[in-house]
């Protein structure tokens, strides 16, 4: 499982590529730390963090950014989030899923 958590409130989704792949290998910390600082770097992302849990691979989190842009603090690995309204994004996803497969009702 992978999951990102952002400083700043967001999510943001492993691409596919990384997320799905069936060769993946427990060597993969690369291409999520790539992932990341892509992530912060280039899309302007405040900080990231990511923590996998895998049964094979064992549990390991990787950081990205800052998680205080005016004290320049980074990213930690064991951040606390408060999350808000995510119901909101699961709801809009599950209707515009609905919308393309069926009839609204």
């Amino acid at each position: 499982m992978l999951a990102v958590a952002a400083a700043i409130g967001g999510t943001v989704a492993a691409p596919p590529a990384l997320a799905e792949s069936p060769a993946r290998r427990c060597d993969d910390r690369g291409a999520v730390r790539h992932v990341l600082n892509r992530v912060t770097g280039v899309h302007g992302l405040t900080g990231a963090t990511v923590r996998v849990d895998d049964p094979r691979c064992g549990t390991w989190t990787a950081t990205s950014g800052v998680a205080d842009r005016r004290t320049g603090r980074p990213m930690n690995a064991d951040p606390r989030f408060r999350v808000g309204s995510i119901t909101k994004t699961f709801t809009a996803t599950t209707v515009l899923r609905s919308a393309g497969t069926t009839t609204p009702r």
